[in-house]
């Protein structure tokens, strides 16, 4: 599902959006597959990993690269 939500999400956010995406504990298959994606996995005082945050300009710039694994 993560990698639907990367492909399309550039088409729902405006230019200032942010995505938020909780992948839990297999958010390293998207680190290991998306390397050149800068994606930002913020920590937590307390627990809760897996979450990235990626901004529209990078939602844009990736979006073709993004729909092209989708059937991977």
């Amino acid at each position: 599902m993560a990698r639907v939500i990367l492909a399309r999400a550039a088409d729902f956010l405006d230019e200032q959006g942010l995505l938020v995406l909780e992948e839990g504990n297999s958010h390293w298959v998207l680190r290991d597959e998306y390397p050149e994606v800068p994606f930002i996995w913020p920590e937590f005082q307390t627990g809760g990993h897996g979450v990235l945050v990626l901004d529209a300009a990078n939602c844009r710039k990736y979006q073709d690269l993004f729909k092209s694994r989708l059937n991977t």
